[in-house]
């Protein structure tokens, strides 16, 4: 079994020999998986749950629509020649796929663009949204009614 991030931290706050060292030390345990890999892994386990559940499969021009996002966008994030997006598009993302809040913050810490964080209002509220999923499906467009909730709120919607 591979290091634990813990235990990375650990290793790394009591390691003395520089960063080369570490580096080397730890070169299995870095996260190297592209982005476009992580997706097509949780797109499968989605469909696959769709699956059991008798439901049809979750086609990418659909996870653009509830995603309020352009198929080019989805599809470039998942052949790779999108490698880098901002945080909103991982969100909308996120939102498209129908993904719970656990799942969305794997999505973002991946991206290194920071899990939702819960004393952050903006966050909160759309954690709200994405744990509906547990009970809905991505095909409610949750990313609407949370988009109205933010303004509402006088945030930053997801753009």
């Amino acid at each position: 079994m591979g290091k634990t991030t813990d235990e990375m931290n650990r290793n790394f706050s009591e390691h003395r020999n520089g960063i080369d060292s570490f580096v080397e030390m730890n070169e299995k345990a870095f996260d190297t998986e592209q982005l476009s890999v992580t997706l097509s892994r949780i797109y499968d386990d989605i469909n696959n749950k769709r699956k059991l559940q008798g439901l049809s499969k979750l086609k990418k021009n659909k996870i653009a629509d509830y995603g309020n996002m352009t198929e080019a966008v989805v599809y470039s994030l998942f052949n790779g020649s999108r490698s880098n997006p901002n945080r909103d598009t991982i969100i909308k993302l996120c939102f498209g796929m129908g993904l719970d809040p656990d799942t969305s913050n794997y999505l973002l810490r991946k991206c290194s663009k920071g899990e939702f964080y819960i004393r952050n209002e903006r966050d909160c509220v759309i954690l709200y949204f994405l744990r509906q999923f547990e009970r809905r499906s991505a095909e409610e467009m949750l990313l609407p009614e949370c988009n109205h909730k933010l303004r509402e709120l006088g945030l930053e919607e997801i753009d």
